[in-house]
């Protein structure tokens, strides 16, 4: 059996790491959030990357989510397959960070801050879309490079030079 053949495993830990996410989602909305929201950005800069956070946590500490730790998998370094850093796991999930806040900063000020003549209401629609297609982009890239990699290895462990086992 290869210990690289995540793909499934990965999938499925997604769902479970989904699930925790939406029961931290709740916590967060009861308990931290009505005082967040006051601050202008803060409180769409928390709701949008509290997911990256939670895998930056969970990965460089002990190399697993809870989704991944329910699947029997485990995040390590490529060449090594020791456990990964915080900078590793920090760069596993940099690319969809950046975009999010780039949506939040892109939706704060818009292209009213953009001095570009012409129809404006056409470049406000690209602007605003432009997260939206560059997420689409990463997640093609991202399912591709795992598909095709021999070790299953999709673009995100490539930047962060680590690779997903199965522990056995």
């Amino acid at each position: 059996m290869n210990k690289y053949d995540t793909f499934w495993p990965r999938l499925v830990a997604l769902f479970i790491d989904g699930i925790v996410l939406a029961i931290l989602a709740f916590t967060l909305n009861v308990l931290v959030m009505p005082w967040i929201e006051s601050i202008p950005f803060l409180g769409d800069l928390v709701r949008e990357s509290v997911s990256y956070v939670y895998a930056i946590i969970m990965v460089g500490y002990c190399g697993q989510t809870v989704g991944k730790m329910a699947m029997n998998i485990k995040v390590v370094d490529h060449d090594t397959e020791e456990s990964v850093t915080y900078e590793q796991a920090f760069k596993r999930e940099a690319i969809p960070l950046f975009l999010v806040v780039f949506s939040i900063l892109l939706t704060a000020f818009g292209s009213d801050h953009v001095p570009i003549p012409g129809d404006e209401s056409d470049l406000d629609d690209l602007i605003s879309s432009l997260p939206l297609y560059l997420g689409f982009v990463w997640s093609l890239l991202e399912i591709i490079t795992m598909l095709t990699d021999p070790k299953s290895r999709a673009f995100h462990d490539k930047i962060a030079n680590t690779v997903v086992v199965k522990l056995y």
